[in-house]
């Protein structure tokens, strides 16, 4: 149960920075 809470978390805070990273190209692109 424990492992499981772990990883979900560990996928969304993934997904979090991909996000993130998708955002500031889009925003650097814009920009130029």
């Amino acid at each position: 149960m424990m492992m499981l809470l772990l990883c979900n978390s560990f996928k969304i805070l993934l997904l979090l920075s991909f996000s993130n990273s998708i955002l500031a190209v889009v925003v650097a692109i814009h920009d130029a």
